[in-house]
């Protein structure tokens, strides 16, 4: 199997899809526990990356609607530290980055492996 591209094959030697190599055996649980641990890192990856976008919309959508309402940032403006907005933004990034997930799902490299 191909660490690389996760494609399967028989023989030996560099791998005939994407030209990497070497391959690596899959009876070895040895292989098969750091194949499912970079598949765990991948996992963390994405979402850490679809937080990160999410929360830049989030803050974006925030100043977008402060810049064209007064009423908001007079709001702001009045509450005592905007604690309270800073927990709306993360918040929003939080369940934003959720339906990103469920909109964006990783693909798995090693579906054939069972954690």
């Amino acid at each position: 199997m191909c660490s690389d591209c996760g494609a399967r094959w028989d023989g030996g030697g560099d791998c005939a899809r994407c030209g990497q190599g070497p391959l690596l055996d899959l009876r070895h649980p040895n292989v098969r526990e750091e194949l499912l641990k970079d598949e765990q890192r991948r996992r963390e990856k994405h979402a850490q990356r679809l937080l990160a976008i999410s929360a830049l919309i989030a803050v974006l959508t925030w100043c977008s609607v402060g810049f064209f309402s007064i009423e908001v940032v007079m709001f702001v403006i009045m509450m005592p530290g905007g604690l309270i907005v800073v927990a709306g933004i993360a918040v929003a990034a939080f369940v934003l980055s959720k339906i990103l997930g469920s909109i964006f799902p990783m693909k798995p490299r090693f579906p054939y492996l069972s954690a």
